[in-house]
């Protein structure tokens, strides 16, 4: 497939505060291995830390979290979002579009 079908996306996720530094390291991986798996690549990888939830998620009051940007076939997004929801660790995740600036 090439670049003309693909779209830039962001995706921002939160882990278990329990998983620490290394489990989240763990978690980050695999979700950008689910976005490469299905034709994507990730642009830009920013973590922000361990931060405080403003209300509790799952009983959770603090988690780790990270975005990635990443290009992506738009018609493989629930795919995406199914392979998301079935990894450990992930409390949260949020998916958007992102518009190209001219």
């Amino acid at each position: 497939m090439d670049n003309m079908n693909k779209k830039n996306y962001e995706v921002m996720f939160i882990s278990k505060k329990a998983l620490g530094e290394d489990g989240f390291s763990v978690v980050s991986g695999l979700v950008a291995e689910c976005i490469t798996k299905l034709g994507g690549e990730v642009t830009k990888n920013m973590e922000w830390g361990r931060r405080k939830f403003a209300y509790p998620i799952n009983k959770e009051v603090e988690g780790f979290y990270r975005v990635l940007n990443f290009e992506f076939d738009p018609k493989k997004v629930s795919s995406l979002k199914e392979k998301l929801n079935l990894i450990e660790g992930v409390l949260r995740y949020m998916i958007t579009s992102i518009e190209e600036r001219k």
